[in-house]
């Protein structure tokens, strides 16, 4: 008898157990910024074909975070390009470098940026993409200027940013971690830039206070002859 109910207790201990395990993973896999969940909204293909970019492509992701489109970036241009990770927060930037070197990822150069410098080489990149990293720049004009710089001619830059009303002021973007579309638009094109494009936005799952623009800038052609000679590494 006694046998009997320890089973039983075991058996309804393990039950408990396994039930657990089955909610925390439901739960995980509901979390829309999970990897797989994140790429079914955030659409990261059709953004590296909005930029342009193939097998052989050099590009910058700034404000690069934990790495989530640094990976897709490094699949899409293999190791025949170049994929310069920046970040001004020094341990994700060593964690990206363990990864990438984990996973023999050779074309991930993981960079430690400046809030005024994100240390690119200049003349090099076929594009440029900050995503929900715009808003945390307090530096934004000398970001930019470096974002130019960094680009060959015709290069690309690509931002996406949480939606805010055009009302919002300019010094609270960081607090609300949101921008005006139009206030990101007219401090790029301040800088040289030309207009490409408003792309198809995103939203995220069951937050829809959430949603996203996806604006695309070009450096001019015009520069080509100042600029070809520096493409080298």
């Amino acid at each position: 008898m006694r046998h009997r109910i320890i089973r039983k207790i075991l058996v309804g201990f393990s039950l408990v157990l396994l039930l657990a395990i089955a909610a925390a993973r439901a739960q995980e896999s509901k979390d829309p910024w999970d990897g797989p969940n994140r790429d079914k909204w955030q659409c990261p293909e059709q953004v590296m074909d909005v930029l342009g970019l193939k097998p052989g492509s050099w590009v910058a992701d700034v404000g690069c975070g934990s790495g989530y489109f640094t990976y897709h970036l490094a699949d899409r241009v293999t190791p025949q390009g170049r994929v310069y990770a920046v970040d001004i927060r020094e341990k994700l930037i060593s964690q990206i470098s363990h990864q990438s070197l984990s996973k023999w990822l050779i074309q991930i150069k993981p960079v430690l940026g400046a809030p005024d410098n994100p240390r690119l080489p200049r003349g090099r990149f076929d594009a440029i993409m900050l995503v929900h990293s715009y808003h945390e720049m307090p530096e934004h004009d000398a970001m930019t200027e470096a974002f130019y710089r960094g680009l060959r001619p015709g290069g690309r830059l690509g931002i996406v940013e949480f939606a805010a009303p055009d009302t919002q002021p300019r010094d609270e973007s960081y607090k609300r971690h949101k921008i005006p579309a139009s206030t990101v638009k007219e401090e790029i094109l301040h800088h040289g830039f030309q207009f490409v494009a408003t792309e198809p936005g995103f939203t995220v799952p069951g937050e829809d206070w959430a949603k996203q623009y996806f604006l695309v800038f070009a450096k001019p052609e015009q520069w080509k002859c100042r600029d070809s000679s520096l493409r080298s590494e």
